[in-house]
């Protein structure tokens, strides 16, 4: 284990409170990319997957629209990339590349869906323009990150002498799957991460391997382990019994994938276990 003071964020705008100085610096020359987590709920979608234009902030971002400016406050996520792309569309500056990074499948075609439907009802024009011009690449982050707890913060202490509010807790295993679609460029992340990274033409099989056997087995581990009282993951599976069910469980569930370019399912199978089992994490079953 390691711990390390995050140094390459040299500065914060937060839009709520300068929302023209967030969107100054958005609508640049020199950005290409925009990237976003803001959960599935952040997406506001109907059960069709289409925009709810009837939840108050997207009524509100689609009634406060303000032509070739687009929004002066954005409320929603959608409402502040489109009035990135407005603002650089009306001064000549090109598209962007919108990079969803939230953990649900197929993001990227999720954000584009949205944010054309609210481009859509505020101005037709720029929404085709978006949906010729603007990629929306999806991408799948395969690291475990549990939420922040007490125990986290008194490991960091008492282990390397930081005290942090709020530290970010992961393991070591990442695998960033990242579909290579850019309207403007990319950096070249496979060659600073080549182990990590991995751009590919289809995000989907590497999603439902993740699906499938970290998520669906994480679920069918803490069905069994909290009957068995147990309350963090690693001590789950230092029980025989949950350690057993739970390989049996993934070499079941692996019958239902295909192959995936690149990856060994039978070493991804043997590295979760081994991952679970990260006692630094102290990620909870429930």
């Amino acid at each position: 284990a390691s711990a390390r003071v995050i140094g390459s964020i040299l500065e914060f705008v937060f839009v709520p409170a300068d929302p023209e100085a967030a969107l100054a610096r958005l609508c640049s020359a020199s950005v290409r990319i925009v990237s976003l987590t803001v959960t599935e709920k952040g997406y506001y979608r109907c059960t069709d997957g289409s925009l709810d234009r009837t939840a108050p902030l997207v009524k509100q971002d689609i009634d406060e629209w303000g032509g070739a400016r687009g929004l002066a406050q954005p409320r929603t996520a959608f409402g502040l990339i489109c009035t990135i792309l407005q603002r650089r569309r009306s001064a000549g500056l090109g598209p962007l590349t919108v990079l969803s990074c939230d953990n649900m499948p197929m993001n990227g075609s999720v954000c584009r869906a949205v944010t054309l439907d609210f481009a859509s009802a505020v101005d037709p024009d720029l929404a085709a323009w978006m949906e010729r011009d603007v990629a929306f690449p999806n991408s799948m982050v395969d690291r475990i990150t549990p939420a922040t707890e007490n125990e986290h913060r008194e490991l960091l202490r008492s282990e390397y002498g930081i005290v942090d509010e709020w530290p970010v807790i992961a393991e070591p295993f990442l695998q960033w799957v990242i579909e290579d679609s850019f309207s403007a460029g990319r950096p070249s992340w496979e060659l600073a991460m080549p182990n990590d990274v991995m751009l590919t033409a289809d995000v989907e099989p590497y999603e439902l391997m993740k699906l499938r056997l970290l998520n669906s087995s994480h679920s069918a581990l803490s069905y069994a382990a909290m009957l068995c009282d147990h309350v963090f993951v690693d001590d789950a599976l230092a029980d025989p019994d949950v350690f057993a069910f739970l390989r049996a469980y993934m070499l079941e569930v692996v019958k239902t994938l295909g192959s995936v370019h690149g990856v060994d399912l039978a070493e991804y199978q043997r590295s979760l276990l081994e991952r679970f089992s990260n006692a630094y994490i102290k990620d909870k079953l429930a």
